[in-house]
């Protein structure tokens, strides 16, 4: 004999040996076949002999892929497509944390397939790789990925509010590779923020008479945490107004015509206003006498623009435009505006009701009122005169 050749049914798959055992590849795992054997001489070959039993080839399972993985504050949730089953069906799969050192039981079910492996610790790196196993032995693993759990939800914060802000406190979080926290107002969109894990509160602007709650969110270089519960609900509180002008405050007040000096009673104007927490109340009044014009809440970098009208009022004379509010650590803010009323009101011409085409009422006051005053004593002893004058003949003759 020179040789032998085996063939499969089906496929028709051949492989010549010198002698038995002969091993023949590019077969299909998990596909039935049965081999017959014919040998080969200088003569020819013989027949086919009688076909083995049916066999089935297999082997171990191939690599999980399209891998991807969810972070929480002590778990890792995986999602995958299953690997070829290696002709033998796959039985269950195994995870790794530490890049293929330790492998245990993973469990995922659903398609895609998704399961989470828990008790892990928050804000940890962890070397993640997955392998699937049949009754052929344990499958090639996957590529390790780098994943790290979030930080543990920070508990409940405490709020207090204040004038026109509110002070935010809660305990440090327990990750130990926490970063700093973000603190978000609700109704937002205000928020603040600190950067260590130390750092447990801050300020943040808030609009007089609104209701807020507030959560915390912890970072680190592995992501962010959970949002944690709301605190309980504050509303901040208007800002006072002085008595006095603040000499001291900065003379920082504008307006969109640029600083002004002279201002008309009547006169509206738009001023501009910085430096405040951002999304706070500040108000607006003019002195000597205080008189609030309006209230206004700032942008998100702490600033203002809002019209105002200066009081027809207003004495002619030396003022100040003053915006009082917090700054972005909740202290008092104020700036200024030095203004000058150079004239009063401008009075109403025309004595039939015409108002001179300003669209307004005629002002009465001092002048007018004392013009009433003297036309009452010109016409009181007007009608005293008459009554002297009349009485006089009736006098003379009782006299006779």
């Amino acid at each position: 004999m020179t040789s032998y050749t085996v063939t499969s049914t089906p496929d028709g798959v051949t492989a010549n040996c010198s002698a038995s055992p002969c091993t023949v590849t590019g077969l299909r795992n998990g596909t039935s076949y049965i081999f017959t054997v014919h040998a080969t001489n200088s003569v020819g070959s013989s027949g086919e002999s009688i076909a083995t039993a049916a066999v089935t080839p297999m082997t171990t399972p191939g690599v999980p892929s399209g891998i991807s993985t969810t972070a929480g504050p002590e778990a890792l949730t995986l999602s995958f497509t299953a690997p070829d089953s290696g002709g033998s069906p796959i039985t269950g799969y195994q995870i790794s944390l530490d890049g293929g050192e330790n492998w245990t039981t993973f469990t995922p079910s659903g398609s895609p397939l998704t399961g989470t492996a828990t008790g892990l610790q928050s804000g940890v790196r962890y070397s993640v790789a997955l392998r699937a196993v049949n009754a052929v032995g344990t499958g090639t693993a996957s590529t390790a990925t780098s994943v790290t759990t979030k930080p543990a939800t920070v508990t409940r914060p405490t709020a207090t509010a204040g004038t026109s802000s509110t002070t935010v406190t809660w305990p440090q979080s327990t990750t130990g590779v926490v970063t700093g926290y973000t603190v978000y107002a609700h109704p937002g969109p205000a928020t603040c923020a600190t950067t260590s894990i130390t750092a447990t509160s801050c300020v943040i602007g808030a609009t007089a008479g609104v209701s807020y709650t507030y959560t915390v969110v912890a970072h680190s270089p592995g992501g962010d945490s959970l949002e944690s519960d709301a605190s309980t609900s504050t509303v901040a509180q208007e800002p006072a107004v002085p008595v006095s002008a603040p000499a001291a405050a900065p003379a920082t007040l504008t307006t969109t015509e640029g600083v002004l000096s002279t201002v008309d009673p009547g006169q509206q104007i738009t001023v501009l206003g910085t430096g405040f927490a951002p999304y706070s109340t500040a108000v607006i009044i003019v002195y000597s006498a205080p008189i609030v014009l309006g209230t206004v809440v700032a942008d998100s970098d702490g600033n203002f623009t809002r019209q105002i009208t200066v009081p027809a009022s207003l004495a002619i004379g030396e003022h100040d435009l003053v915006a009082s509010g917090v700054d972005a650590s909740g202290e008092t803010h104020m700036i200024r505006m030095a203004v000058t009323v150079e004239k009063s009101a401008t009075p109403p011409r025309g004595d039939s009701g015409d108002s001179g085409g300003s669209g307004q009422l005629p002002t009465t006051g001092a002048p007018v009122q004392m013009l009433v005053v003297w036309a009452t004593l010109i016409i009181g002893a007007g009608i005293a005169m008459i009554a002297y004058a009349r009485s006089r003949p009736a006098h003379q003759s009782h006299g006779c």
